[in-house]
């Protein structure tokens, strides 16, 4: 269950807000961010998300898929060109396409319906629909700014990391954030993500946000913990030495059990994020 409260990571969300409002005025910006499972990537992304969605960003996001030895192939990209054709209304479509539709319409079918299959791309085709891509991102970001998501680059597959590495390499002069997230945990290493990873460290476009995990017992930042709710008496107060290390909602379960069994009213339950 997540939390509506987002708790920490006050300096990461400030560092890539920034991107935004620098990408609002026509530089693009680009994040790497990383962690081990479970430590808060996808929240973190999400809150930016919401806050492009209030400052009139637009918003695609997509998702590598873990499919044996390479994921499958273009899947974050595939992913958010469907969201694009299903939340676009079809003549705004139309122009944002141009003529990048018959060559993204092989990657998803719904985006030429009338187009007629083609034989898979060879090397030099796919040089030419990361071209298509780009400028699809160009026009998409003349109308309204532009924030693409793709997560989890430790399951993408080559053709994913050359658009990655290319749009980094490429898009100058447009209202775009490209922010992309991976499991630090999963890259061993042979990872073919490694490298790539090295020569983005090397550039100071792209930003790289490590996040770790809160140490026990450390309370969030003192403006996150004012911006929450109060949690019902005693529900979560800890104590990091002796007897009262015991959470009170834990010391207090008897009597509210107790109580419920009388008809009493049951505590709220309070959503906690670590």
């Amino acid at each position: 269950m997540q939390s509506p409260v987002f708790v920490g990571r006050r300096e990461e969300i400030a560092s890539l807000t920034a991107l935004l409002e620098r990408a609002a005025d026509g530089e693009p910006g680009f994040a790497i961010v990383a962690g081990e499972a479970g430590v808060g990537k996808t929240r973190l992304v999400t809150e930016l998300a919401g806050q492009a969605a209030d400052s009139g960003f637009t918003i695609l996001a997509g998702h590598c898929v873990e499919l044996g030895a390479e994921g499958l192939p273009l899947a974050p990209l595939i992913d958010a060109l469907r969201t694009l054709a299903r939340t676009t209304a079809r003549t705004e479509l139309a122009d944002v396409l141009g003529p990048a539709r018959r060559g993204l319409g092989r990657l998803l079918p719904e985006l030429d319906p009338g187009g007629a299959a083609e034989p898979a791309a060879d090397g030099v085709q796919v040089s030419q629909l990361l071209e298509l891509v780009l400028g699809l991102l160009g026009r998409l970001s003349a109308r309204r700014p532009l924030l693409l998501v793709l997560e989890d680059l430790h399951w993408s597959d080559q053709s994913t990391r050359e658009l990655v590495a290319f749009l980094i390499r490429s898009l100058r002069g447009v209202r775009v954030v490209l922010l992309a997230t991976y499991r630090s945990d999963e890259l061993n290493r042979r990872h073919p993500l490694r490298p790539l990873i090295a020569s983005w460290d090397r550039l100071r476009t792209v930003q790289h946000v490590e996040l770790r995990r809160f140490e026990p017992g450390r309370s969030p930042p003192s403006s996150a913990r004012s911006s929450a709710p109060n949690p019902p008496p005693g529900s979560s107060t800890w104590s990091s030495t002796g007897p009262a290390a015991t959470p009170t909602w834990w010391r207090n379960w008897p009597a509210w059990c107790a109580a419920a069994a009388t008809r009493l009213i049951f505590p709220r339950p309070w959503r906690m994020c670590c």
